[in-house]
């Protein structure tokens, strides 16, 4: 029983530390970028004021105006 106990706490520990987002600031390079591979994995990026937005890639979050990081979706934010 004491097993079982543990092993449920570790795996909810485990859940809620896999969809903690990990944040990645664009780069000034990636800022100027004018082409974008056309590769499809969803990010989520956001703007100075907070705003966020689906995008379908990096590349692309951060050639957006005001776009100053991204992090992947969710599960609950992912829409296929």
């Amino acid at each position: 029983m004491r097993t079982t106990k543990i092993l449920l706490l570790l795996a909810l520990l485990g859940f809620s530390i896999a969809y903690r987002p990990v944040i990645t600031y664009c780069t000034p390079e990636q800022k100027q970028a004018t082409m974008c591979p056309m590769i499809y994995s969803p990010v989520i990026g956001v703007t100075e004021s907070g705003e966020a937005a689906e995008y379908s890639n990096a590349c692309l979050a951060c050639a957006s105006e005001g776009v100053v990081y991204h992090y992947p979706p969710t599960p609950a934010e992912f829409e296929p």
